[in-house]
């Protein structure tokens, strides 16, 4: 072979070599991205977990800003600005935690804006359980919230005063202003001077409140906005610790205290899409010792022992209801509930209403509901010149809807069960009530016309200490009877 073939042959078997020859891959620069965008944890006592920065180092990393706006959920720290320690505080779900790495120079693969900057998303944070927030002072209790994500039970840990702090509030878009929430009070107190709450939607349970409202609507503004319920722009306003108890239950809350109105001044609304220049005088107000217009809410087994005292020198006739309870009282939507039931008023009502549209109740003002195993030991009074004397130990005015069973009146109204009555008297539904004939009369009034109904029973002072007398009652549960009389059990 020459030396030229030689060459020709060499040159063309290293080349088929070449083409033999395994080519060894060389991989693109890995992007930057979390090493987990979700994370659950079983609860709120559960261990930290961490989340890094994959694929970079802290040397090209200049800075890290985290913007959680569910703090109160979990906590964030970021350590050596590729870690992320992720603690939770409470159950719920926190979305969309923004983390913004400003990198010292591009990186290879990450599309940058101007400041060198990138935002990077943990999706969502779920902390399974119940927890519980505690509750110490007045700015906690102001931060109380509505969730829908997560069980959240809001205890109180010490006796609240929020005289002069307003009342609680929440609006979101969600759901209008019904606060959504669990409150146990575990028997501490709430003092206020205004309005507690605004609506309640979840549940208000254990909480004793202590109040002292004047309310004079010429003078003071306040408590006349607040009545307006402005967020719903209603035409029914309400005064009571829990101003308007939509679809909530209040259970075991006690009230004590005074509640003084003055209505010298037509009370007015803005009517929605109206001028707020452009007001409407308030239709219904309700008033009440622990609720002010319960629609569709469960109160049970709470007492009042509130003395509300009411006069009224306008020639604004609004349809005015006062309870002791609550100021009106509607039928719950789970007939397997009773709205108002084994409750206690043992307070003071007296009310001097200009015209013949007021109303008031040991229990409620206005009846459009079940009341059941209640007990009305105090005085509810007409203190004007009218010769109409209708406060009623339970109900002050009541519809074909409401209805009164199992319940007793020992204190001294004006008249026993129902003080009037809009609707056919043959519908009113009584059943096994008694009043003391000592201390009040069975006068029942029905469209301004004292009339008999069955369902109420007079009692004399020896038969309050007599079970016998008292038929259909629940004295293993519900009440308890001795040489002092009867009683509820269950109730403060």
């Amino acid at each position: 072979m020459t030396q030229k073939r030689f060459l020709r042959f060499t040159a063309l078997l290293m080349l088929f070599a070449l083409v033999l020859m395994p080519f060894k891959n060389v991989k693109a620069a890995a992007v930057p991205k979390l090493s987990k965008t979700q994370l659950t944890f079983t609860s709120d006592k559960a261990k930290a977990q961490t989340i890094k920065l994959k694929n970079v180092k802290a040397s090209q990393i200049k800075s890290v800003k985290v913007e959680n706006d569910y703090k109160d959920i979990v906590k964030i720290k970021v350590k050596d600005k590729v870690k992320f320690t992720i603690t939770p505080k409470r159950s719920g779900k926190a979305y969309n935690i923004r983390i913004t790495v400003t990198y010292k120079k591009k990186i290879k693969g990450v599309d940058m804006n101007s400041k060198k900057q990138v935002m990077y998303l943990i999706d969502q944070i779920t902390v399974n359980g119940t927890s519980k927030v505690q509750i110490k002072t007045a700015e906690d209790f102001k931060k109380i919230k509505s969730y829908s994500d997560g069980e959240v039970i809001y205890v109180l840990a010490n006796d609240i005063d929020l005289t002069g702090k307003g009342f609680k509030n929440e609006t979101y878009e969600d759901s209008g202003s019904y606060s959504e929430f669990i409150l146990d009070g575990q028997g501490h107190t709430i003092k206020s001077d205004s309005p507690v709450f605004d609506y309640n939607g979840g549940i208000i349970k254990n909480v004793n409140f202590e109040i002292n409202y004047n309310v004079q609507t010429s003078k003071n503004d306040f408590i006349s906005k607040l009545w307006t319920s402005s967020p719903s722009m209603s035409s029914d306003a309400g005064l009571a610790p829990i101003m308007n108890n939509s679809y909530g239950q209040v259970i075991n809350c006690t009230v004590k205290g005074t509640i003084n109105v003055n209505y010298d001044k037509e009370l007015t609304y803005q009517a929605y899409g109206a001028d707020e220049n452009d007001r409407t005088p308030v239709t219904n107000l309700y008033i009440g010792g622990l609720v002010g217009n319960n629609g569709a809410g469960v109160i049970k087994q709470c007492s009042s022992d509130v003395k509300i005292s009411f006069t009224q020198s306008t020639d604004s006739y609004p349809f005015i209801y006062i309870g002791g309870i609550a100021g009106h009282n509607t039928e719950n939507y789970d007939k397997e509930k009773l709205t108002i039931s084994e409750s206690r008023f043992g307070g003071n009502i007296e009310f001097s209403p200009k015209g013949g549209t007021t109303y008031a109740g040991g229990i409620v003002g206005y009846l459009a509901g079940p009341i059941k195993d209640c007990l009305s030991t105090g005085s509810v009074k007409r203190s004007d010149d009218s010769s109409d004397k209708n406060g009623s130990g339970i109900a002050g005015f009541g519809s074909s809807y409401g209805s009164i069973t199992n319940s007793v009146v020992l204190g001294d109204p004006d008249v026993a069960i129902y003080g009037n009555y809009y609707g056919a008297a043959s519908d009113a539904k009584f059943t096994n009530n008694y009043y003391l004939t000592s201390k009040t009369i069975n006068v029942y009034y029905y469209m301004g016309t004292p009339v008999d109904v069955d369902g109420i029973t007079e009692i004399s002072d020896a038969d309050v200490s007599n079970a016998s007398v008292f038929a259909g009652f629940d004295f293993d549960k519900i009440w308890e009877i001795g040489s002092n009389g009867i009683k509820l059990k269950n109730v403060k």
